[in-house]
């Protein structure tokens, strides 16, 4: 379930969900809802679509979206009675097309009937806030950025080229499959990566006589250094039988565990639900699974949210198998645990901000990795908010007083020249347009 996936299977497509005046704007909202499984809201006071966000408070939209500032695609944006959109308007944010204006796909926005299409609307018209399905909010834990990749025969000896291209030198390697295979270039994949765990193509279906000898198969040749994590990789050979084959990758599992190592379970969410009993496997290891979910095979060096798996017990998340051009796995850990990486250090767990003062005659400023620098796009606050930055917005004293903790003075005032030489105006703009902006 996407909103790419809605996209592309409703462009060009008009739906009345109610039955009156053919494809307007509130039936596709309506459809969407129903697409993304939550009840849809009514147009019960005015008539019109401003009504969803107006009576937001008391018509069940808060029960199932989060309200958000800042738009992600397949976001429901609301717009006010302005010139764009004269009698309101509601909408799904696809994409930012710059210069103040988004991208929305809707009906009823000059397409032939009122079909979907993408046009290009003024953030200045969208009421404040935007609504996001529940569960589709990023969380502190998936904005952790630790990333790594996983890795096998498929890639070179050296992964140093790779790793830097891919932003992250963490890697889990192919080192088995079946009974007899060994990779040949992981010992080296080892030296050029940091090698956080090591994994098993598994062929034993649901043999657990087979599930033993893949194991002492993989444990035997495990190369040094030690890792935190082995790795079942469980994505083919499946019998028919699922307990069955939920017994031989407990086994396979327990045997990884028995050695010392935290075992996790590596598959595709559709497969798993075939062919595996999970929550079995989760009961025994808790919290183990890392599950594959792509939205396309463009190159994606950053997750798509929206197409999270989200299983029960899933503490990693492959997101794409295209990190980079000619493809290469990268992956996600959606946990907090700070001994997941074995190289974490004191930089990982600083906290990044972009603050302002109330005035905003200072502009945005930047405090990463407690390091100041003055902001001169707009962009540039929605980025790092997007990596997990927070918004502070101080009293003017206060603000001085942030800064000034946080770098030398040579350094806080390079900040904040840079600041109010490129990023007040831009702020004043968004205040004087009503675009819709960090909150001020």
């Amino acid at each position: 379930m996407s909103y790419q996936d809605y996209k592309n299977s409703h462009m060009s497509v008009g739906v009345d969900v109610d039955g009156w005046y053919g494809f307007q704007c509130w039936d596709g909202y309506a459809d969407y809802c129903q697409y993304l499984g939550v009840p849809y809201a009514n147009c019960t006071a005015s008539g019109y679509a401003k009504d969803i966000w107006e009576q937001r408070q008391s018509n069940g939209m808060l029960d199932n979206f989060d309200e958000v500032e800042v738009m992600q695609p397949g976001d429901i944006a609301i717009f006010q009675v302005a010139p764009a959109t004269p009698v309101s308007h509601v909408a799904i944010f696809d994409s930012d097309a710059g210069n103040g204006y988004g991208n929305f796909f809707g009906q009823n926005q000059g397409a032939p009937d009122g079909v979907y299409n993408i046009v290009q609307l003024p953030y200045s018209a969208t009421y404040p806030t935007a609504f996001r399905r529940k569960g589709l909010t990023q969380t502190s834990a998936q904005r952790t950025n630790k990333y790594f990749l996983d890795v096998s025969a498929y890639q070179p000896g050296d992964l140093s080229a790779i790793c830097e291209q891919a932003g992250t030198r963490d890697t889990i390697i192919k080192i088995s499959e079946g009974s007899g295979w060994l990779s040949p270039v992981a010992s080296q994949q080892v030296q050029t990566s940091n090698a956080i765990g090591y994994y098993h193509f598994a062929r034993f279906g649901g043999s657990v006589a087979q599930a033993d000898a893949e194991a002492s198969h993989f444990l035997s040749n495990l190369p040094y250094p030690n890792v935190k994590y082995l790795v079942c990789d469980y994505e083919d050979d499946a019998s028919g039988d699922r307990n069955a084959n939920t017994e031989a990758v407990i086994h396979f599992m327990q045997r990884c565990k028995d050695a010392g190592y935290k075992p996790l379970y590596y598959s595709y969410k559709p497969y798993t639900l075939a062919n595996v009993d999970a929550d079995r496997v989760v009961a025994t290891f808790g919290a183990c699974l890392w599950i594959a979910a792509y939205p396309n095979y463009d190159v994606t060096p950053e997750p798509y949210w929206p197409l999270n798996p989200d299983m029960p017990g899933q503490i990693a998340w492959q997101f794409t198998s295209t990190a980079i051009a000619g493809g290469l796995d990268k992956s996600i850990f959606l946990t907090d645990d700070t001994d997941i990486i074995n190289t974490t250090t004191e930089e990982n767990n600083m906290t990044d901000f972009v603050a302002r003062n109330h005035t905003g005659d200072s502009g945005y400023v930047a405090v990463v990795n407690d390091r100041v620098f003055g902001i001169g796009d707009m962009d540039t606050v929605f980025q790092l908010q997007a990596a997990g930055a927070k918004h502070l917005n101080l009293n003017d004293a206060d603000f001085g007083r942030f800064i000034d903790s946080r770098a030398s003075s040579s350094d806080v005032a390079k900040a904040l020249k840079d600041a109010s030489a490129d990023v007040v105006k831009q702020i004043e703009d968004l205040k004087a347009t009503g675009v819709n902006a960090p909150q001020q």
